[in-house]
């Protein structure tokens, strides 16, 4: 038996340490035959042997290795490997390591023994997640032990990048593929004890490994070598490096574990596992003789919340709530929030009528950050599942969405599903491949996503035709901050509040109600500004050490996502027991810590991203300050984490890049520390290149961009983001270039590539490069035409005429108000309106032939470019004498009409009725006259033939945005908007309808519109006037002012 240190066995039985497995560790695994494993020299003997030859014998493991692979090639050489190792099992004292709570394991073997050891035990303490390469990701499998191959597995012998690793010293010098995977090794020493076995004191990887742990400075645990026959010499050189030594085997040591931690302690760690455990969702399970699987249990107690109710209400600093932190559910339990409107908006619409609704379906929370939306979407939750005990499940930022859980949970239950998810970005791509498993699957899910505006029109362009409705997040109303005073009064939370009379407290507040909830409880309950309070309490910090700690947390969470204490290990060079001792207490009021299971790692938040914003902001504001703090975070963050990957993609955008470096020299130096800290990874490439893209003003610095985007489309060339910033490339070519015949070959070049993108295209970034190339056709053939004027120069113009409004025409069907496609169309009318001589042209040419509806609408075009109506009116007129069939022109001519006077809709009524009526077919894709159509039929009272119109154009697979963007506002005949009567026939919290008396129609209107004290006055019954606009969803009201 083996005396272990007391320190030592705490950390085991508090399971915080790290496993580090060398080749010895593997010793006494044996095949079906009773062979022993073949170890470093063994195998080197064996390499020499099959690739080399016999004079070769005497080399080492990473010799034989690297010379084996350059004689045959490293696919041969990694496969003899795989054949070499694979047979072996492990041994008896293996076993014994999925019976203890590690922290995680790394090694640099590969073979399967401990992947063995761990699929054969009968209960192991956690499951095993093996990462073999970065590419498998440290945080994908939260509930798992994580086992890192630092040298790679046999089980990839046919993956040549990354390939199999012969050293640690190759590892570290050139770390293809395997960053994350080292710097999470690092991270571990900083913050976890590690013990090493396996290993003599001789072995280089050792030494490598050691010198790297040493290198990155004291702030660490102590750590321990176990190895047999240790000298005194070498117990004290490594206990001077706080590493001390064990004088065992790995087979003496476990069992010395073993024995001094008893199995009945651990047991305790495994009753979650045990079958008559009763999860959250044990009671809506509806198959009989189900029950939850293992691995279900795991993934519902750890990667997302099974809401419930909590019982006896947690213990709460409710003024910490009230500061901004986010404390999980105990402030919903204890009724620390004000129940918003949109609460029960949500609840009555989505959730309760569930079983009458289309499953599956997606709808979102929007706001602006710091407005409520995660203490809403919490408050949501809780009154679905508490309240009315449905089957809810909620997904935070630190969470995750796996699918293949969700497909046991619908095997087990007939009930819907009712899936939050909050900070939606963060999981856009699980969150869209769950949905559409969902419909694929016809599971009843409902999602209620929740995110702020600019992260939802910046990241989410996936989830955007997916989302069937959007609620917002309002300010807040006379009622609600009555709640909020009488809640911050009751748990002594009215700070410089207090010192005011009542109704001067309701005044403070109202002042600043119409901001963000966040931003009003903090200026309200300080008397100053936010800037002002978040400048104060960042000077009161104290030490400079944790004021420059707290700096760096809010530097990153301004992002978004938490950060890890392992990486303010490795840029503070302190170890988390140290920052417990000293800098925990001076940040306790302003940085929440919590333990988090994706990363298995404690995390650092400021109380809210939008404090951590404001802050960084005012903090630093010398761009080389900037600089600095900006090159020392990105030279440790590991890209192994989705949380530091996420920072990693947020960071080095190039916009955000230019605005906080506006430097180019520093600029670059950005993106090539990034390169060199966490390797090549394909976004890094791709936005360098973008950047070179935008900073470039000639041909030359194009091509280096070019060298970028080539890189980044080798890496991933399914990427979409690529291929467009390739097409985005070629185009600003041809408009840098002078050579003619260039000109042309870039601006085709980007155009073949943007088409190839745009068909299934989910946003309207490559709809707009095709439209911007077709603009400057036009331009080009237009100063032909005004330079020459002869017949081909006109054909060019019309055939570049024709081909911008085809392309604008389809962009517009998918995107109908996309504002950048929108700035292309006045743009096109711009340059048309001062097209002289070629107008004359086309006069010529529709007298000659007025049966070429092409040329009409050539003419077309440019005379109402030009605001010449009548001549636009005239020209449609006649073409549709020869062409009474084309939808074109038909529609055209309706526009036209309507456009022809404010109240041309209804001077011209009729008329526009026709042509609209011819301008499309039922079932076709023509959304932009079908909408049209429809308000006519509205406003000449004839709303039923109306209704199932809009309702195709509601379930139309466009972004929520486009459909339920307001235009089509009728008016008078002065211009102003033509106002209507009627009575509100139902009302919600955010929205209602109102019935117009004449013509008849129901029309939708938002609360969030009313002006101030109308909402709380308005109710079913009272009759109001109201201004008149169209959604592709229906008739909609604005203006609504009491009769």
């Amino acid at each position: 038996m083996v005396d272990l240190p007391k320190h030592l066995l705490s950390s085991i039985t508090g399971g915080r340490t790290v496993l580090f497995l060398g080749a010895g560790a593997s010793h006494g695994a044996k095949n079906s035959q009773g062979r022993e494993i073949p170890l470093g020299d063994t195998l080197a003997g064996r390499l020499a042997s099959e690739f080399l030859g016999p004079e070769y014998s005497g080399l080492d493991f990473k010799t034989s290795y690297e010379y084996a692979a350059s004689q045959r090639d490293v696919l041969t050489a990694q496969r003899f490997l795989y054949d070499q190792l694979y047979p072996f099992e492990p041994a008896d004292f293996h076993r014994l390591i999925p019976e203890l709570p590690w922290a995680g394991i790394v090694g640099t073997n590969y073979d399967l023994i401990i992947e063995r050891a761990y699929d054969q035990a009968n209960s192991p303490m956690q499951p095993l997640s093996v990462v073999r390469s970065d590419a498998s990701g440290i945080d994908k499998a939260a509930a798992s032990l994580t086992y890192i191959k630092l040298h790679g597995c046999i089980t990839e012998y046919q993956v040549l990048h990354p390939p199999l690793v012969a050293s640690s010293e190759q590892l570290i010098n050139f770390r293809e593929g395997r960053v994350g995977q080292f710097d999470t090794f690092l991270e571990w020493a900083k913050t976890r004890t590690i013990v090493f076995v396996g290993y003599s004191f001789r072995d280089p990887d050792l030494r490598a490994l050691l010198d790297q742990v040493i290198k990155e400075g004291d702030g660490r645990p102590t750590h321990y070598i176990v190895t047999p026959g240790v000298l005194l010499a070498q117990r004290k050189y490594w206990s001077d490096r706080r590493i001390e030594t064990i004088d065992s085997t790995f087979s003496e040591f476990l069992t010395s574990v073993d024995v001094a931690f008893p199995k009945p302690k651990r047991e305790l760690a495994l009753v979650v596992g045990s079958n008559n455990f009763q999860t959250p969702i044990t009671r809506f399970i509806s198959v009989a003789g189900r029950t939850e699987s293992q691995e279900l249990r795991a993934y519902l107690a750890s990667s997302v919340e099974v809401v419930a109710d909590l019982g006896a209400k947690p213990a709460i600093d409710s003024k910490q709530f009230y500061r901004g932190f986010d404390l999980g559910w105990a402030p919903i339990a204890n009724n620390l929030d004000i129940r918003l409107p949109i609460v029960d908006e949500v609840l009555s619409e989505e959730v309760l009528p569930s079983a009458s609704v289309s499953l599956p379906r997606m709808v979102v929370l929007k706001g602006h950050a710091g407005s409520g939306k995660s203490v809403a979407m919490r408050r949501i939750c809780y009154e679905a599942a508490v309240r009315h005990e449905r089957l809810c499940i909620f997904v935070s930022r630190l969470g995750l969405i796996e699918e293949r859980y969700f497909d046991e949970l619908f095997s087990l239950t007939n009930v819907p599903v009712h899936l939050f998810v909050d900070n939606a970005s963060y999981h856009r791509n699980s969150l869209a491949r769950l949905f559409e498993q969902a419909r694929k699957r016809h599971w009843k899910l409902i999602v209620v996503c929740s995110e702020s505006y600019n992260l939802w029109n910046t990241t989410c362009d996936n989830l955007n035709a997916l989302v069937g409705n959007e609620y917002t997040m309002r300010y807040l109303s006379e009622g609600d901050i009555d709640r909020l005073l009488a809640n911050l009064k009751r748990h002594d939370s009215l700070g410089y509040l207090a010192t005011l009379p009542a109704e001067k407290q309701h005044e403070q507040l109202k002042e600043v109600h119409g901001r963000q909830i966040l931003v009003a409880l903090l200026e309200a309950t300080h008397g100053v500004g936010l800037q002002q309070i978040v400048v104060d309490e960042y000077r009161s910090i104290s030490p400079k050490e944790a004021q420059q700690l707290y700096l760096d947390i809010c530097s990153l969470h301004r992002l978004g996502p938490p950060v890890r204490a392992g990486l303010i290990s490795r840029v503070h060079n302190i170890s988390f027991e140290e920052f417990e001792d000293k800098l925990f207490k001076p940040l306790e009021g302003v940085v929440k810590l919590r333990k988090d299971v994706r990363s298995g790692d404690f995390v650092f938040e400021a109380r809210h991203s939008e404090i951590a914003s404001v802050l960084y902001d005012l903090v630093l504001t010398d761009p080389n300050e900037r600089f600095d703090s900006l090159v020392r975070i990105l030279s440790k963050l590991n890209p192994a984490f989705s949380y530091d990957i996420e920072a990693l993609s947020r960071l080095l955008r190039a916009d955000t890049v230019r605005s906080t470096v506006p430097d180019e020299a520093k600029a670059r130096q950005v993106y090539d520390v990034a390169l060199e800290s966490v390797g090549e990874l394909p976004f890094i490439v791709h936005q360098r290149g973008v950047y070179e893209m935008q900073t470039a003003n000639n041909l030359g610095r194009l091509d280096g961009a070019e060298q970028y985007l080539r890189r980044a489309h080798d890496l991933e060339p399914w990427n979409k983001n690529v291929q467009h910033s390739l097409a985005e490339l070629d185009f600003k070519r041809s408009r840098l270039s002078t050579d003619p015949l260039e000109i042309v070959a870039w601006r085709r070049s980007a155009e073949s590539q943007a088409g190839k993108l745009a068909a299934n295209s989910v946003n309207s970034y490559p709809h707009h490069t095709l439209l911007k190339a077709a603009l400057d056709e036009v331009r080009s053939a237009l100063r032909e035409v005004e330079t020459a004027g002869d017949d081909p120069a006109v054909r060019h113009l019309s055939d570049s005429v024709t081909h911008a409004e085809n392309t604008l025409k389809q962009a517009l069907q998918k995107f109908p108000n996309d504002a950048m496609l929108l700035g292309e169309e006045g743009q096109l009318s711009e340059i048309l309106s001062q097209a002289t001589r070629a107008e004359k042209a086309f006069d010529r040419a529709f007298e000659a032939n007025p049966r070429s509806s092409l040329i009409a609408r050539r003419v077309f075009l440019m005379k109402k470019a030009k605001g010449d109506t009548d001549g636009a009116t005239s020209v449609l007129r006649k073409a549709l004498e020869h062409n009474p069939a084309s939808r074109e022109l038909n529609f055209d001519l309706a526009l036209t009409l309507i456009e022809s006077a404010p109240d041309g809709d209804q001077v011209h009524s009729d008329e526009v009725l026709y042509f609209l009526r011819r301008s499309f077919t039922p079932g076709d894709k023509q959304r932009q006259a079908q909408f049209w159509y429809a308000r006519q039929q509205t406003i000449r009272d004839n709303f039923e033939e109306a209704r199932p119109i809009f309702l195709s154009l509601s379930g139309a697979a466009i972004p929520f945005k486009e459909k339920s963007e307001m235009r089509g506002i009728v008016r008078t005949s002065s211009g102003s908007a033509k106002r209507y009567f009627g009575v509100v026939t139902s009302l919600q919290n955010t929205y209602g309808f109102v019935r117009a008396d004449s013509p008849a129609f129901d029309a939708f209107f938002l609360a969030i519109n009313l002006d101030q004290g109308l909402e709380d006055r308005l109710s079913v019954g009272r009759r109001v006037s109201f201004e008149l606009g169209f959604t592709l969803r229906g008739p909609q009201a604005r203006g609504l002012k009491e009769q």
